[in-house]
């Protein structure tokens, strides 16, 4: 009893430290993933706040414009250009905006890029930038060249977004931006809208050591009650055991595996059926025969073999009304097939193969305007004490069908 007691209370350590491990990585795993979904999404909503700001500041651009050319329609472009350009600057350094995000508008002077290819407009941010032109040359902290980006982007989309790094100011390490950026083509202006990236880290790290606080006991709970579970289903498996061979059969049956054409058991399960036959102590009498179709290669050849199979299917049926419940039958392959009649001597074994033999004879299979008069050949054998493994068993019961085909089929012979 000590020892048993022992026994368990060492599986029970092992699984506690497994599900400790388990729940552990699942917990990470699942914060993680919860993590970077809550930065998609902040993502997502800042590229919406500065996709809308800035199409809507164009919106109005093209309203003010209008407007413009309506109050003085003896303007030349350059005049609307140039009262365009004062309303863009006064709007931008007018309004607010969220998140700590900014606005600034670059004028292209070549579309083709390179140094001087523009110059900055307005920059509400840095507006000592004014006047300032730019190349496509530059690079960013980490190596980039955002404005070739910006540029390139422009040209092919109109409109796109795209990231880049720099020193914000007085900062020592580098801020992520988001950048959404769109040609004015007309006037040749790339309005664009920046916002730092780094505090959705920040905010999703936090999530984390909110939730961090609460998953130690979470994650002691669960294994508890995985060790507890595990521990009474242990208690049971071994309870079970001990009823093992008693309700082999029952077992074996929760377990079951047809061949889908004539709806008995398959080669595999019937050979474990007849390996676990084997193994019982001590062993209990029982027989094996192995029967096929007389002549089925005729029916195949002469209906088909849609007929064939309707052959296999009905025979499969017939038998099946005739055999014990305890008794297995499992196809071994074509149109041989194998029964395992347990707990019977060859008297009785040899009154259930007759009764097989004679529910064949009485069967007529309809095809088409005719009946087909089928006939099986049928080998019998008992479980021995030398046998030690199915394929002598089912060898012997080969041989004895063989026996059966050369006596002139239609007929049991036993070895």
């Amino acid at each position: 009893m000590k020892k048993i007691r022992n026994f368990y209370f060492l599986r029970a350590l092992i699984i506690l430290c497994v599900t400790f491990c388990l729940s552990y990585a699942g917990y990470d795993a699942l914060t993680d993933q919860y993590a970077k979904e809550t930065r998609n999404n902040v993502i997502v909503m800042k590229k919406s706040m500065l996709k809308s700001t800035v199409d809507n500041l164009v919106y109005a651009l093209k309203n003010q414009e209008k407007l413009i050319r309506k109050a003085h329609p003896q303007w030349t472009n350059k005049h609307v250009k140039t009262q365009l350009s004062k309303d863009l600057r006064q709007r931008i350094y007018s309004s607010k905006y969220d998140f700590g995000s900014y606005l600034w508008v670059n004028e292209v002077k070549n579309y083709h890029g390179g140094k001087n290819y523009a110059v900055r407009l307005f920059h509400n941010e840095y507006p000592e930038t004014e006047g300032q032109y730019l190349s496509t040359y530059t690079k960013d902290s980490k190596g980039n060249t955002p404005y070739l980006t910006e540029l390139n982007g422009v040209k092919k989309n109109g409109s796109f977004f795209y990231t880049y790094y720099f020193y914000y100011k007085n900062e020592k390490t580098p801020t992520h931006k988001l950048t959404y950026a769109t040609l004015y083509k007309k006037y040749n202006w790339i309005i664009c809208m920046g916002i730092s990236l780094n505090d959705v880290s920040t905010y999703a790290n936090r999530l984390r050591k909110k939730y961090d606080k609460y998953a130690f006991m979470i994650i002691i709970g669960i294994e508890l009650t995985i060790t507890l579970i595990f521990i009474a289903s242990s208690l049971f498996e071994d309870r079970r055991k001990k009823k093992y061979y008693k309700s082999r059969e029952n077992v074996l049956r929760t377990q079951l595996d047809y061949d889908y054409l004539t709806h008995v058991y398959t080669r595999s399960y019937g050979e474990s059926f007849i390996a676990a036959a084997l193994l019982e102590t001590p062993r209990v009498n029982s027989a094996v025969a192995m029967f096929d179709i007389d002549d089925f290669k005729f029916y195949n050849d002469t209906y088909g073999h849609n007929i064939g199979d309707e052959v296999l299917r009905q025979i499969s049926e017939t038998i099946h009304s005739v055999i014990r419940s305890t008794d297995v039958i499992f196809r071994y392959g074509g149109d041989e097939f194998i029964f395992f009649f347990y707990n019977v001597n060859l008297v009785e074994a040899e009154i259930v193969a007759h009764k097989i033999i004679e529910s064949i004879r009485s069967l007529k299979i309809q095809v088409e305007d005719q009946e087909i008069q089928a006939s099986i050949s049928l080998g019998l054998t008992l479980l021995r004490a030398e046998d030690h493994s199915v394929d002598e068993v089912i060898a012997r019961a080969d041989q004895a069908l063989y026996l059966a085909k050369q006596e002139g089929k239609d007929c049991i012979k036993f070895i």
